[in-house]
């Protein structure tokens, strides 16, 4: 079953391409670069992880593999893993309990 899926680009007055309601944003790696940059290191964002920044990012600019470049991005950031690998404290739990004390009634 074909789909089609309707798109609908426009020129902006000062020749920004735009679609939908969002930046298209050509394929040029210097300038993904740059609005992942701006995004993930600014100092007012302080590294969010790749589903914020999705979330963020997404109604303002589109291209394709958006998604999946943002979460390339976050996985290439020393920052974040570090963060991610240090804050996941799953396996220490902060206190214990302790069954064999508790009645066998239950």
């Amino acid at each position: 079953m074909d789909v089609m899926i309707k798109t609908s680009f426009r020129v902006a007055d000062d020749g920004t391409l735009i679609m939908g309601q969002c930046v298209y944003v050509p394929n040029n790696e210097m300038v993904k670069r740059k609005v992942l940059q701006e995004t993930h290191d600014s100092k007012f964002v302080m590294h969010p992880g790749s589903t914020k920044m999705y979330q963020d990012l997404k109604p303002h600019y589109w291209w394709p593999n958006m998604k999946r470049e943002i979460a390339d991005y976050v996985l290439k950031c020393d920052i974040c893993q570090q963060v991610k690998v240090e804050g996941s404290n799953c396996h220490n739990p902060i206190f214990t309990i302790c069954f064999r004390n508790f009645p066998k009634k239950y």
